[in-house]
């Protein structure tokens, strides 16, 4: 029994080395795996993601955007060149806010309409997606030489393609329908 004390602490002191979690700090909901912090399924949680989930995901969206656009439907008319900027929210790693200008060409109330639209606008990231749930913003048009108050309401869904480049469409519903489908390059 003298013998088998020293070989069970021997073996007690090897794998308490051995430990890649000893060291690693978790957050609060995380749990350390293999020295990587995980959330209790094995995935990083909402929001984050790297190695140690430590990477807001958010992040990899930032920046200017050189971006063409296109419509379709009852924007068929609408075409153009214009800077889309994306920002991280703070303190919000799965958000993302958009601000874009648009000079599109819409069929509203039986008439071709120009519209200047300035939108900013915040969604959700996931992995390489985004989307920005249904959004209804209130705008003024010319019509006959006379101001109309329109709602235009819209979604938009997106992707990153790669680190320097964003493909959206932005698909407008109610009185002004059809969809702007952007290409943007850092």
């Amino acid at each position: 029994m003298k013998k088998l004390i020293p070989l069970f602490l021997f073996f007690a002191l090897a794998s308490s080395c051995s430990d890649e979690c000893k060291d690693e700090y978790c957050p609060a909901g995380y749990v350390c795996v293999d020295g990587v912090c995980e959330t209790s399924n094995g995935s990083c949680p909402v929001g984050f993601e790297g190695e140690n989930c430590d990477v807001a995901e958010n992040k990899k969206f930032e920046g200017d955007y050189n971006t063409t656009y296109s419509g379709t439907g009852g924007l068929s008319a609408s075409s153009g060149t214009t800077v889309a900027s994306v920002a991280a929210v703070a303190g919000k790693p799965n958000k993302i806010r958009i601000d874009v200008d648009l000079a599109v060409e819409g069929n509203v109330l039986g008439q071709a309409i120009p519209l200047d639209l300035s939108v900013s606008i915040e969604g959700e990231t996931d992995g390489d997606t985004y989307s920005i749930p249904t959004t209804t913003i209130q705008t003024d048009v010319e019509v006959g030489g006379f101001p109309l108050p329109v709602e235009l309401t819209f979604t938009v869904t997106g992707t990153k393609v790669s680190d320097n480049q964003l493909n959206s469409t932005l698909t407008m519903a109610g009185l002004l329908t059809g969809t702007i489908v952007m290409e943007g390059t850092k």
